[in-house]
């Protein structure tokens, strides 16, 4: 454990900088020479604990691994891809022509969907991010979504992302649904930021319901009534 104190002349007083932290507190793992391997999804200790459990996976993986255990270099692999210590194309690569059992396609099919997020949040321009966005509901429909808290909260708030920017009112609300747990119990219950958040969105998401709702029969074929609306599309 560090504590940055700001005292002139302490030494390794800049190691929060030197290891990428840039808040208080910073979490994260390292090897014995000091590099950074990899750092819990949240910072409470349920995360913490979940990190290190698969670290110490990974040590024992390598290590089997090492001694010329084939099966291991499998979890060795999707390890790694799970602690996002390497990209989900190259954990793909690694397990080429590998015969994996249930739990490891099941992991595997895991890291693909977190690969898919990543292309959301690492994209640098709106259609990327859109194109990103629209396999993440893709994933939706056909009945896959994370199985861990943390990659669910990601996932369901780029599908709400998603249903808010194609318009797609019961995507939406889906997402909604959802997401407001996880993040009720990321952020609190009782915090009235997250509380507007939520009002804002549902706010939102009545707003993109109206205009199909307000043509009645007696309001015949006015502008935009009569139509398909985006929100009565089935995902």
């Amino acid at each position: 454990m560090h504590i940055t104190t700001m005292i002139q002349g302490r030494q390794n007083e800049d190691l929060l900088q030197q290891k990428g932290g840039h808040g208080f507190p910073y979490i994260v793992f390292m090897d014995a020479n000091g590099e950074v391997i990899v750092a819990p999804n949240g910072r409470s200790v349920a995360s913490f604990a979940a990190t290190l459990k698969r670290l110490q996976r990974l040590f024992d993986a390598r290590a089997k691994a090492k001694g010329g255990d084939a099966a291991a270099e499998i979890d060795v692999a999707l390890t790694e891809g799970d602690l996002e210590i390497i990209a989900f194309a190259e954990v793909q690569k690694r397990l080429e022509n590998k015969k994996l059992n249930d739990d490891q396609k099941s992991l595997l099919a895991e890291l693909e969907l977190a690969g898919l997020m990543a292309e959301v949040t690492s994209a640098q321009d709106e259609q990327s991010a859109r194109t990103g966005m629209a396999k993440i509901a893709a994933a939706y429909a056909q009945g896959r979504i994370p199985s861990t808290n943390e990659r669910k909260l990601l996932f369901l708030r780029i599908l709400l992302q998603h249903g808010l920017t194609e318009e797609d009112a019961d995507l939406a609300q889906k997402a909604l649904d959802g997401v407001k747990p996880l993040m009720e119990e990321a952020y609190g219950k009782d915090n009235p930021q997250l509380q507007q958040y939520f009002q804002k969105v549902a706010d939102k998401i009545a707003e993109m319901r109206a205009p199909a709702e307000g043509c009645g029969e007696d309001e015949g074929m006015e502008e935009g009534c009569g139509e398909e609306s985006p929100g009565d599309t089935d995902k």
